[in-house]
């Protein structure tokens, strides 16, 4: 599963770091120094939309280090400060009302080895800067495929990344989806004249599925031994099918929405089997379909009693079947040997159905929008649908 991944992946990276140390024929003076110095790290924010580049005061950080999380706001002249910050990679944020968030990596890494301290400098982006391109969208899954309808995948993290001119180079920012799948970001662009790409990822997301099953892969047996039911399951969704674990779904009209079970036959027979029910226009039960009469010789009170069963609405319908001379339902249900049948319709059943019909979709792969380019002032839509999903735990048969 993906958390197994992710430990695989943490332990490549590892792994790959003890590779390139053994690789090295020495580990010099200048190498320790460097392992095991800390350094004072004063990150400086300012106004990048302002031609007078000027220090903000109460911007937001997040410094994280190690898996360590600090966070500090700036002060009058724009500066937060992480003392004994260690030397190499960290991840900060930056937030403050009115301006993009920046998310992003540096690293410390001072020519010399003994200074005290080192600054970064950020610049933000005022929301109100005409030099920006809105991107915009919606996000949906298939989190009940019992229906017709798409869900909206919300509370789901939205990356746009766009690669600026020098000396901004790669910057990111981030949205979460809200209950109803939307989200919008507002990223800069380059220079009229210049293309600017962007590039949007929603990240993986876990939400409970609704379905249709007649069985899982570990049962045994089928109908109806097994009976047709609707559950639902934690699925894993991604834009990426890599991967992918028990990704199939029964497909359209594979599961009964309404069933009929025939009372058990007495010791030494078969009970009967019923393949189909059926159900008029105005969402009444007509009758049923046998795939075995099953054999009742000596039943106690000579009748029979058909339960119905809708996984999809309808409620009342019961068919009773006097056997007659007959040791067959099914041949009693039509008429033989004076059998007979009694059917209590019902009402709200699904109309004109074949038994088949709960599963409204089957497997969809996910669709999301390539890069694009954008200009300043200009929205655009990038949207994700994450199809069906890529991951559950049981097999759906």
């Amino acid at each position: 599963m993906r958390s197994v991944n992710k430990i695989s992946s943490a332990f490549l990276i590892v792994a790959v770091m003890t590779f390139a140390l053994s690789c090295k024929e020495s580990f010099t003076e200048q190498d320790a120094l460097k392992a095991q110095q800390s350094i004072d790290l004063a990150l400086y924010i300012i106004n990048q939309s302002d031609p007078a580049q000027a220090p903000l005061n109460g911007a937001k950080i997040t410094f994280i280090q190690g898996g360590a999380v600090r966070t500090a706001t700036t002060d009058q002249t724009g500066i937060a400060s992480f003392p004994a910050a260690k030397i190499g990679e960290f991840v900060y944020s930056v937030e403050m009302t009115g301006f993009l968030t920046v998310n992003n990596t540096s690293t410390l890494n001072p020519t010399n080895f003994r200074q005290g301290q080192t600054t970064v400098k950020v610049g933000l982006l005022s929301t109100a800067d005409t030099d920006l391109a809105t991107v915009r969208g919606t996000a949906y899954a298939d989190k009940d495929i019992t229906n017709s309808l798409y869900e909206f995948a919300a509370n789901v993290d939205v990356v746009a990344s766009v690669t600026l001119a020098a000396p901004y180079g790669l910057r990111v920012f981030t949205a979460k989806t809200d209950a109803n799948g939307a989200y919008a970001i507002k990223v800069p662009v380059n220079a009229a004249g210049s293309t600017t790409t962007v590039t949007v990822t929603f990240a993986d997301f876990e939400a409970d599925q609704t379905y249709a099953v007649n069985k899982y892969g570990y049962e045994t047996g089928s109908f109806p031994l097994v009976l047709p039911r609707k559950e639902s399951q934690k699925t894993i969704f991604s834009l990426s099918t890599s991967g992918e674990q028990y990704r199939t779904l029964p497909s359209a009209l594979s599961v009964r929405s309404v069933y009929a079970v025939a009372e058990a036959a007495p010791a030494g027979g078969t009970t009967a089997v019923i393949s189909q029910v059926l159900t008029n226009s105005a969402g009444a039960v007509t009758g049923v379909n046998f795939s075995d009469g099953g054999i009742y010789t000596g039943d106690a009170d000579g009748k029979v009693n058909i339960t119905i069963t809708s996984l999809d609405g309808g409620s009342g319908a019961s068919i009773l079947v006097t056997l007659g001379s007959n040791s067959s339902v099914s041949s009693a249900y039509g008429g033989s040997s004076g059998g007979s049948k009694v059917i209590t319709p019902g009402s709200g059943y699904p109309t004109n159905t074949t038994g088949l019909t709960l599963n409204k979709t089957g497997t969809i792969d996910p669709i999301s929008r390539s890069p694009f380019p954008i200009q300043k002032g200009t929205v655009s839509v990038a949207n994700a649908f994450y199809g069906t999903g890529i991951y559950r735990a049981r097999l759906i048969l």
